[in-house]
């Protein structure tokens, strides 16, 4: 769907609990906002740009002050992040913050290992 607010295209990240209950995490670049859309309460709960940004960098395990302190980056480096990345960084913001109550936990993505080969050729050749 596009932002309620200016029309245009939104990231999504569909997530879901054990049981099914689903939530849909949205992330307009234009207007710069972010918010949880929750399915069984049919509501959309504005998330803090800042607070979102610091767990994003913590699951990421960004500690370059020049990407981690800068919160706006988050837009405009959007598709660096996958869904999996993006639905832990959620679930980490969520579990000290408590934007959406949840009874059980999230069913998430697990991010597939980067070959050891290209690690090794990333630390070669910086």
């Amino acid at each position: 769907m596009p932002c309620p607010s200016c029309g245009s295209r939104l990231r999504e990240v569909a997530m879901e609990t054990v049981s099914g209950r689903r939530l849909v995490l949205a992330l307009c670049t234009r207007d710069q906002r972010l918010w949880i859309h929750d399915d069984l309460k049919k509501m959309n709960l504005p998330i803090p740009v800042t607070g979102f940004y610091n767990e994003l960098m913590l699951q990421s395990k960004i500690h370059d002050p020049s990407v981690a302190l800068q919160s706006r980056r988050l837009f405009s480096d959007l598709e660096m992040y996958t869904d999996a990345i993006l639905s832990r960084a959620f679930e980490a913001y969520n579990r000290t913050r408590n934007r959406v109550h949840l009874s059980e936990s999230l069913v998430l993505a697990e991010e597939k290992p980067e070959p050891w080969l290209k690690r090794l050729g990333n630390k070669m050749f910086g």
